[in-house]
């Protein structure tokens, strides 16, 4: 979009998507540690209301992936907004690095590892085996990827997409 839109377009659409997803993270309990470009890394903690916390952060998911279909690009053709949203579980390290605080470790890592491939997969929404297994149900039909090695990872990670 940057090729077609001027920048003060990109700047207010985003804008506007970013606050969409603040809404949406903050409606499914999770908190937003931090826009990396277009994109946003928010977690959940144990402490969530029901206990879930996995469930929350699909659920999230879920609503980003609707709210980004009723968003388009202001262009001739009305694109709509290609986002990918990749869930994985585990323990993070919360604290100062540089200028401020932030969520780091194997769980970050990981997590953007799975993103960075889901393009390849032709895929909108990517669960790691590991994410999955925390949900008490998904509730939703997914397809197994399979195992991939990702860039930095030394196990292979088993993906599951939406069906």
């Amino acid at each position: 979009m940057s090729e077609l839109l001027p920048a003060e377009e990109i700047v207010r659409t985003l804008g506007q998507w970013f606050q969409d997803v603040g809404n949406v993270v903050r409606r499914a309990g999770g908190t937003i540690d931090k826009f990396v470009g277009d994109g946003v890394l928010a977690y959940w903690t144990r402490g969530s209301e029901d206990g879930h916390e996995s469930r929350g952060a699909l659920d999230c998911a879920l609503g980003l992936l609707k709210a980004a279909d009723k968003r388009r690009w202001r262009l001739p053709e009305k694109k709509p907004f290609a986002i990918a949203v990749a869930l994985h579980h585990g323990i993070v390290t919360y604290g100062n690095v540089g200028r401020g605080a932030t969520i780091i470790g194997d769980t970050v890592n990981t997590v953007f590892r799975i993103e960075s491939v889901m393009k390849r997969l032709n895929q909108r929404l990517a669960l790691s085996e590991h994410f999955l297994s925390s949900l008490p149900s998904s509730g939703i039909d997914l397809t197994d990827l399979g195992e991939h090695q990702l860039k930095g990872k030394y196990q292979a990670v088993r993906l599951f997409g939406m069906a």
